[in-house]
């Protein structure tokens, strides 16, 4: 949860490391439209293909496919439009439409693991499963980030805190200069950043730049 900073008032001013008003007043309006809530990860799932794999864990409702999707045809789960994550989702894309994914959905999930290839994945996911390692993990939402990182280098900091609900008001903290992410380590393990990286270099091949 982030601390100090420049408060934005509830017109959303302030500096917002560099995000100007008219931003700041956006977020805090797709914001109080959802109220705070609670998310529980309680099942695993997996994507990927020959070269690349990854284990992720996914909200409890709204499941749809959760094995075996391909990162190149947009074959990912599919979630309840009416779960608050989703709502908060639509949102903020109805205030920023410029950001709509190409693909038209919104898959909530949180990466736990890259693998060299899709079958690694499921293997490790069948493993986990076996184990009961992950047996419901709880947490509450009542607030979000605007997240920056400068270059490949170093790791994301926030630059807005965006509070949730009527009682937050849409009033945005902005945090100049940007602040660390909590317990986050300064610098990121170098197998993190290699497959960042080569997620990256994938990506760019595919819009042609």
């Amino acid at each position: 949860r982030g601390s100090g900073g420049v408060h934005g008032g509830g017109d959303g001013n302030g500096d917002g490391g560099g995000l100007d008003a008219g931003v700041l007043r956006a977020l805090g309006r797709a914001a109080v439209r959802t109220e705070p809530f609670d998310v529980t990860l309680d099942r695993l799932g997996t994507f990927g293909g020959k070269s690349r794999g990854v284990l992720w864990a996914y909200p409890r409702s709204g499941f749809g496919k959760v094995d075996g999707g391909r990162e190149d045809d947009g074959d990912a789960p599919l979630c309840d439009p009416s779960e608050p994550l989703i709502r908060l989702q639509a949102s903020l894309e109805e205030e920023f439409p410029e950001c709509a994914s190409p693909r038209g959905k919104f898959h909530p999930h949180m990466t736990l693991s890259h693998f060299p290839s899709l079958d690694d994945a499921e293997g490790s996911k069948a493993e986990a499963e076996g184990s009961g390692w992950l047996d419901g993990v709880s947490f509450r939402i009542d607030e979000v980030y605007v997240l920056r990182r400068d270059g490949d280098g170093g790791q994301f900091r926030i630059t807005v805190t965006v509070p949730l609900g009527a009682a937050g008001g849409g009033n945005c903290v902005a945090h100049d200069p940007p602040i660390p992410f909590g317990p986050m380590p300064e610098g990121e393990e170098e197998w993190v950043r290699e497959e960042r990286m080569k997620l990256k270099a994938r990506r760019n091949g595919r819009r042609g730049g």
